[in-house]
């Protein structure tokens, strides 16, 4: 899968030390720095920031190696961020808005 197959909004796996076994969704997307692109020229250029729901939304940076997607219905993520504290809706209402929107579509 390449950098590109991956959005804010995803619902992903992640790679745990024990395993694949913690979900969480993508909330931002970043570019590495220029000289990590350059000189690691065979490594994936993006990390990924994404909120566990084991851990109520808080962040774990993942690179393309460290995750799956999973491609399972909207309910399965709207369920997944209501698990979610209080505090992370007023700062990713977007991605919970799209969210909204997809289930009505």
């Amino acid at each position: 899968m390449s950098d590109t197959d991956y959005n804010v909004g995803d619902l992903v796996q992640i790679k745990e030390q024990h395993g694949w076994n913690a979900k969480g969704i993508i909330v931002s997307i970043h570019l590495k720095p220029r000289e990590e692109r350059q000189i690691y020229w065979f490594a994936h250029e993006y990390n990924y920031l994404v909120s566990i729901d084991d851990f109520k939304g808080d962040y774990k940076w993942v690179d393309i190696d460290g995750m799956i997607k999973l491609n399972l219905p909207i309910e399965y993520k709207l369920s997944t961020v209501s698990k979610f504290g209080d505090w992370w809706y007023s700062l990713h209402k977007s991605v919970y808005q799209n969210l909204l929107i997809e289930a009505l579509n």
